[in-house]
């Protein structure tokens, strides 16, 4: 399809579409609040990461109508900050205007509220035992999980800067992403075979295991595991019962409620076009809607962001943005997307991509 068809075509498929281009491809993207997004960037030669702060347009800081198709080159920049070292992750704490990074070299605490400069402000360095940290945050509590390379495990107070907890685990094989599965509960998702261990906070004790069953892990000889809770996403909604979502890249989707670990609420399967998998699965990003939990979005294996929905016990694809090759000129091969975000303030049917071309778009599909 050249690009004329798909513009044309655009106007019935999206209510809303607005595309950009950053500097350069984007390693992450996060909300830092209703009207603003922080990016971090793939590093430069230097190894450096530079992290900016883009306000949204005013057409997409309201819930927006239709539309039809806007095209739009810039975007509002607001600060910005240069890694000391590469980026290992970011989180953003939007209530609270802070952004937390860690960098292969350390961890540190910033404010995102400077208005007299264009550079982003350093609140303090951030005291860790554990190296190249992946993080999870918990705003609740104040709170921070950290998870090595060597699968060392901290939990650190952002406020007062110390460490409340030091978790060992005896498994110390395969990456283990750290999430917060409850307002009080700390998970760990083993992204080679899925498995999930969660400790409480308050007393460090195990509170539960997530063991895969031997018939889905023998059918994922290449899989890469993806973990997503409610509660991260949705903290004001910590009093009632938090979900952990449990994705595998060959197509397995498992709902555990967090208080009971024993055996998933829900397992279903997912279409996945496995075939058409470049490089690493580890690439492949999963994202549930924070406004309607039976929905989610996959990308990073191809060109394309695909929602898909569970319902009556069926996942299936209601929709597919493949608009990132596509520019004002020539439609681009190679392309493929890096990251998607849920922008649930604007609806729950709007999204933000990037591709590895730079491009950056947010969009409204039509429901």
């Amino acid at each position: 399809m050249d690009n004329d068809e798909w513009f044309f075509n655009s106007f019935k498929r999206y209510h809303e579409l607005q595309m950009f281009d950053f500097p350069k491809p984007a390693k992450e993207i996060d909300i830092t609040s209703i009207n603003s997004l922080c990016v971090a960037l793939e590093k430069d030669i230097t190894n450096r990461n530079e992290i900016l702060i883009f306000s949204l347009p005013t057409t997409l800081q309201t819930k927006s109508k239709n539309t039809g198709l806007k095209i739009d080159r810039h975007l509002s920049f607001d600060h910005g900050y240069f890694t000391e070292s590469p980026l290992v992750q970011m989180k953003c704490i939007a209530n609270e205007e802070k952004l937390i990074i860690s960098e292969k070299n350390g961890l540190a605490l910033f404010d995102m509220s400077c208005k007299e400069s264009d550079l982003i402000k350093k609140i303090s360095d951030i005291p860790t035992l554990v190296n190249d940290t992946l993080i999870a945050v918990n705003c609740i509590n104040n709170l921070i999980v950290l998870c090595g390379s060597e699968n060392k495990k901290e939990i650190v107070n952002y406020d007062s800067l110390t460490t409340t907890m030091l978790i060992e685990e005896k498994d110390k094989n395969y990456l283990k992403v750290p999430l917060f599965s409850s307002s009080n509960t700390v998970s760990f998702g083993n992204t080679f075979y899925g498995n999930v261990s969660s400790y409480d906070i308050r007393t460090g004790n195990s509170v539960g295991f997530i063991i895969i069953p031997n018939t889905i892990q023998a059918s994922n000889t290449v899989s890469h595991w993806i973990f997503n809770s409610t509660f991260e996403f949705r903290p004001e909604y910590s009093s009632e019962s938090n979900l952990l979502y449990l994705f595998s890249t060959n197509g397995d989707f498992l709902i555990y409620d967090s208080r009971n670990f024993s055996q998933p609420i829900q397992y279903l399967k997912y279409p996945i076009a496995y075939e058409n998998i470049t490089g690493a699965v580890s690439d492949i990003k999963i994202n549930v809607c924070p406004d309607d939990f039976n929905k989610f979005t996959v990308c990073g294996f191809d060109e394309n962001v695909y929602v898909y929905e569970s319902k009556n016990n069926k996942v299936s694809v209601i929709f597919t943005h493949d608009g990132h090759p596509y520019s004002d000129n020539d439609f681009e091969y190679g392309v493929k997307t890096v990251c998607s975000l849920w922008l649930p303030f604007i609806s729950s049917n709007t999204v933000v991509s990037c591709g590895s071309n730079s491009s950056v778009q947010c969009w409204q599909y039509a429901l």
